[in-house]
């Protein structure tokens, strides 16, 4: 049990504490309604959140760009916002604009987490689902083949490798 946990603790950078301690407080501060009355509480609920983190849930080894991440954020938000408003007209339409269909992606990045990320992230835009992700390859299901779901997906695949500081191979 040592033996493992030392190396699990050679793996820890100070960013992957710092941002495990930063959830944990951020998590304390949402379930407490920003009550900070018990402060020794907090502070024993947070540290130990964050180690029992760090121990059962390893860092995937990535890097990560709060530069990458904050251009991130806006573009989902305004992606789903489109891709919303195009799923709602469409159901409302007389004669719909369907034209479902499976997509399927290959990916530039070649780090696992990076590609699940892409693949959830998809998963999460409207009229598209991620169906399966084999080794370099991203299948999904999506309510218009004619749309450019590649294209989208290859978006996303750019900013993720932006956020966790990857290359793109060719």
């Amino acid at each position: 049990m040592r033996a493992e946990l030392k190396s699990l603790a050679g793996q820890w950078t100070i960013s992957t504490i710092l941002l495990r301690i930063v959830a944990m407080t951020l998590l304390w501060f949402v379930l407490a309604a920003g009550d900070l009355r018990y402060w020794g509480l907090i502070l024993i609920a947070v540290l130990g959140g964050a180690a029992a983190s760090l121990i059962l849930v390893p860092s995937s080894g990535l890097s990560w760009s709060p530069i990458g991440w904050a251009r991130f954020i806006p573009f989902f938000i305004v992606q789903s916002v489109l891709g919303g408003v195009d799923v709602a007209l469409r159901a409302v339409a007389l004669t719909p604009r369907l034209d479902p269909g499976y997509v399927e992606f290959d990916f530039r990045i070649t780090e696992e987490p990076a590609r699940v990320f892409v693949a959830n992230t998809m998963s999460l835009m409207p009229g598209t689902l991620s169906v399966s992700l084999d080794s370099n390859r991203l299948r999904m299901h999506v309510l218009d083949t004619g749309m450019p779901n590649a294209e989208r997906a290859r978006e996303v695949e750019a900013h993720a490798a932006r956020m966790f500081r990857l290359e793109l191979s060719g």
